[in-house]
Order: structure tokens, then sequence, then C-alpha cells
């Protein structure tokens, strides 16, 4: 898919694969904010899966950590994959026509 990244960890949880990535940040976050962060994820583990290595990738966790709190977001990288594809397709899109 031609985008560049750096996992922060690929962990085994219960013998399955799972993305971890770790943010700071200044303030608690609500989820409804994180989407991009979601997306990030979806990134990594669609990055793994395609190396046939593994077995699929179903769960990512994004710790957040800020002067307040740690929080932790659990997703399933299937339900952001078809939003990630289009951004990133939008993105190369972009980088023809600005080319």
């Amino acid at each position: 898919h031609q985008y560049l990244g750096h996992l922060d960890c690929l962990a085994w949880s219960n013998g399955k694969p799972i993305i971890c990535d770790w943010k700071t940040s200044k303030r608690v976050k609500q989820k409804a904010w994180l989407t991009d962060y979601f997306l990030q994820a979806t990134a990594y583990a669609l990055a793994v899966d395609e190396e046939g290595h593994l077995e699929p990738i179903q769960e990512c966790r994004i710790y957040i950590f800020s002067p307040d709190r740690a929080q932790l977001f659990t997703i399933d990288p299937n339900n952001y994959r078809e939003q990630w594809l289009k951004r990133l397709q939008q993105y190369h899109a972009n980088q023809l026509t600005t080319a």
C-alpha cells in the first residue's frame, strides 16, 4: 500500500497477536476524538497481516498517558479497515495531483 510507519509494539494476548500504540497527551481524551489514532493502529495491523507470518490481527490497543491519568482504548481493526484504505487512497490521489 506504500505507506511508512513505526509500530510501537506487536504483542500477544491470550495467544493472539495484538498491536499496541502509546500516546502522550496534555489532557484526558474522549473516544470520539481518536479516529486518527484508530486508523493508524489499523494501518499497522494491515501491514502486519500482509506479511502473512501471523494470524490476522483482531485487536489494537491505544494507551494514552496524560498528567491526570492513563487511558486504554481497544478496537477491532477490521471495523476501521475500509476507512483507512479510503484515506490512504485519498492521500495517494493527492500526491499525484501535487507532484
